[in-house]
């Protein structure tokens, strides 16, 4: 009792999250602005991962392995933010038609919404948005062929898929 109340108040004083080992302790009543802080301070934690670019072959969906260790930052910070979601967006380069494009970014958007799902992530949690070759340039082709995911804290809407790019 004694260690976990010193504990308690370090935590506190040093601004850190505390897990305990036993039973956390029962809930106060006394200030509700303790609350809005820590849940300042979840939305904080929520907005803490970058956006994961994984780049492709030309004309290919295959995953690299080299994707694998970004791919696992995703997930760890899907299973750690269980209320949020990740969007998927799939890209092309501009060398192909548009019909093709569009077709192959959605191969990659969906191979990596697959290894999303095989490690865990719910399937309902992911958001796929699809550009062909009409979405965002990069300096180099190399760059235009990837599946950017990118953490969304809140529920999105469509029309907010667009201010995200």
């Amino acid at each position: 009792m004694r260690f976990t109340l010193i504990a308690s108040a370090l935590a506190a004083l040093m601004g850190a999250p505390l897990a305990y080992a036993d039973d956390p302790p029962a809930k106060s009543t006394t200030d509700t602005s303790t609350t809005t802080q820590s849940k300042d301070h979840a939305t904080d934690q929520m907005a803490q991962m970058d956006p994961v670019n994984v780049l492709f072959d030309t004309d290919s969906a295959t995953i690299k392995s080299d994707a694998d260790a970004d791919i696992a930052a995703a997930v760890d910070w899907a299973k750690c933010n269980p209320k949020a979601a990740l969007i998927i967006e799939g890209h092309a380069d501009p060398r192909g038609s548009q019909d093709h494009n569009l077709e192959l970014s959605a191969q990659r958007a969906a191979a990596v919404r697959q290894k999303l799902v095989d490690q865990g992530v719910r399937s309902d949690r992911i958001v796929i948005s699809v550009f062909g070759k009409n979405g965002p340039r990069r300096d180099s082709y190399a760059q235009d062929r990837r599946v950017t995911v990118r953490p969304a804290a809140v529920p999105v809407e469509a029309s907010e898929l667009q201010a995200l790019r």
